[in-house]
């Protein structure tokens, strides 16, 4: 049932690396947190403008009505992980002479998100 959503979550460039190997495609998904992931991703597609990693953090706690809150280093790994992945964009912003990045979903995030979800619901059941 899980290998359903395989491909339409994890970008093409991973699932040629994993080549369909039960054990590797079970490593690459230990490898980003789906909790973490869900809440970024959700985060980010209800907000049309770019967000920082502490945005990011307290958009978390306020979309879960503070049961759920994020300090800024744990939102920062799997956010940056997840633009590793092409989910997510990068954008350097400038605020005097400090460097701020911001990101936005791009339209694989999308395709990741709609599948976490429709996964979540089937675990529901």
């Amino acid at each position: 049932m899980l290998k359903r959503y395989i491909k339409e979550i994890y970008p093409r460039a991973y699932m040629n690396k994993v080549k369909d190997n039960p054990l590797k495609i079970k490593m690459k998904l230990e490898n980003i947190c789906v909790a973490h992931s869900f809440f970024i991703l959700s985060a980010l597609k209800l907000n049309s403008n770019p967000l920082s990693i502490p945005e990011i953090a307290r958009e978390i706690s306020r979309l879960t009505m503070g049961k759920i809150t994020l300090q800024d280093q744990q939102a920062r790994g799997p956010t940056q992980t997840l633009a590793k992945r092409g989910l997510l964009r990068e954008i350097p912003t400038y605020y005097g002479s400090r460097k701020i990045t911001k990101y936005v979903i791009t339209p694989l995030g999308l395709r990741y998100l709609d599948a976490l979800e429709r996964f979540l619901e089937a675990l529901k059941d």
